[in-house]
């Protein structure tokens, strides 16, 4: 998965513009950012190839967060 592709699915899921999806964009400035969103970002996420738990979604802020822990899963799997 490029980033361009994870921009996608994390543009849909918070019904933004991927346009604003930089990688310093915080999550809590989106409105409507709550834990429903949360949730379902941990299902695309998953059904996607990149797992996630709630212990990491707590460490993920920004998209460039995201970015960094999709590269690290799916290297992951990989190895």
């Amino acid at each position: 998965m490029n980033i361009d592709e994870l921009r996608s699915i994390v543009a849909e899921v918070l019904d933004v513009d991927p346009v604003l999806l930089t990688e310093e964009a915080k999550f809590e400035q989106i409105t409507d950012y709550d834990s429903l969103m949360v949730i379902s970002l941990m299902i695309a996420l998953d059904e996607n190839g990149v797992p996630i738990n709630q212990s990491d979604v707590d460490l993920i802020k920004t998209f460039g967060d995201i970015i960094s822990f999709a590269r690290d899963k799916l290297q992951d799997s990989e190895g």
